[in-house]
């Protein structure tokens, strides 16, 4: 008996709990708001450790035109060094806003120093950007690989964006525009977790239904009046494992 206790202890040690953890946001990094090809911000908090814990970081840089055209794009995102996976990243049509979202598995810790790099598209080499926001997340016992992905930019508000998701599952979306009042942007059907101001918006929202959604509207409205004229969505979701 008291063995059997024991292995059930640890079996449940293995899961962590089910649903969708928002641990905080950021837009403090180093050399925020100077033009630099890296920008990092230590300390994070990662949430609480399990062996299928999985960090997804809604992730967004502005350019602002800033030498690189219409190249710019994520080089990488390093969670204590390690590069996170890309699942899903958009662009603004008419400004450099970059939205991406990036997941890793990562069994250990509870903080972590994130380092966010651009690059020129084209040529691969480093490329300066003026600022950068990220709103990290937790989730445990789901798939390695996305369920499904949306990624979508216009100039009209509000941007029309949708996604499917199993019940159990979880989506988080970031959006990016050229607003300047957090409150004016928002996604529809999903909780907004965060919004910040660096240079332009970023804006993260998430949900974890208890049943399938298909095709869930999650359009994503902002003041054109304060922007360039565009925005950009990105949005993941996951099934359970």
């Amino acid at each position: 008996m008291l063995l059997h206790t024991l292995l059930m202890a640890a079996g449940t040690q293995q899961q962590g709990p089910d649903g969708l953890f928002f641990i905080g946001g950021t837009t403090d990094f180093t050399d925020q708001g100077t033009f630099t090809s890296s920008k990092t911000t230590t300390g994070l908090s990662i949430g609480t450790p399990f062996p299928d814990r999985k960090i997804i970081a809604a992730a967004k840089l502005a350019t602002t035109f800033h030498g690189g055209g219409g190249n710019a794009a994520f080089d990488s995102l390093t969670l204590d060094g390690t590069a996170m996976t890309l699942v899903a990243t958009a662009k603004a049509a008419s400004a450099e806003d970059i939205v991406g979202i990036f997941q890793m598995h990562k069994e250990n810790g509870t903080s972590a120093d994130f380092v966010m790099s651009c690059k020129n598209s084209s040529t691969g080499s480093a490329l300066n950007y003026h600022s950068g926001g990220l709103a990290i997340y937790t989730t445990y016992g789901k798939a390695t690989s996305a369920h499904d992905t949306e990624t979508v930019n216009s100039s009209t508000s509000p941007l029309d964006a949708e996604i499917t998701c199993e019940g159990g599952g979880v989506i988080v979306a970031v959006g990016g525009d050229r607003g300047d009042d957090p409150d004016q942007s928002t996604f529809n059907n999903l909780t907004k977790d965060f919004g910040a101001v660096c240079n332009s918006l970023i804006i993260s929202a998430s949900l974890a239904p208890a049943t399938t959604q298909t095709n869930l509207d999650i359009d994503y409205s902002f003041d054109e009046g304060a922007s360039v004229g565009s925005g950009c969505v990105a949005a993941v979701s996951w099934s359970k494992a």
